[in-house]
């Protein structure tokens, strides 16, 4: 386990999106890009966040395709995501995610 601190507020680091906000049905549509097209690699990201006072997991599939395809359609949520996760890369010292 590894802890760092980002300074900016948490609207910020999510750029204005609630998590709260986001609809189940659009999380499960994007999960289901998985079943189109081969898939080699990727990553498989849970946010665990409070909603009125209940626990909610938020579930991302960024797919290999995502990663590397430059065309790669990849949907708002997920873009979210990889954009959250470049953010947090920078926050952690150098070499902490192949210490794991």
């Amino acid at each position: 386990m590894a802890a760092s601190v980002i300074s900016d507020p948490i609207g910020v680091v999510l750029e204005g999106l609630n998590p709260c906000a986001i609809d189940d049905r659009a999380l499960q549509k994007e999960l289901k890009r998985r079943e189109q097209g081969l898939v080699f690699s990727g990553a498989e990201i849970f946010m665990h966040v409070q909603c009125e006072g209940k626990e909610r997991i938020l579930r991302a599939d960024v797919l290999d395709r995502d990663m590397f395809d430059p065309n790669a359609a990849t949907p708002e949520n997920t873009s979210l995501t990889m954009r959250l996760l470049a953010r947090l890369d920078k926050a952690f010292p150098m070499g902490f995610w192949t210490d794991l």
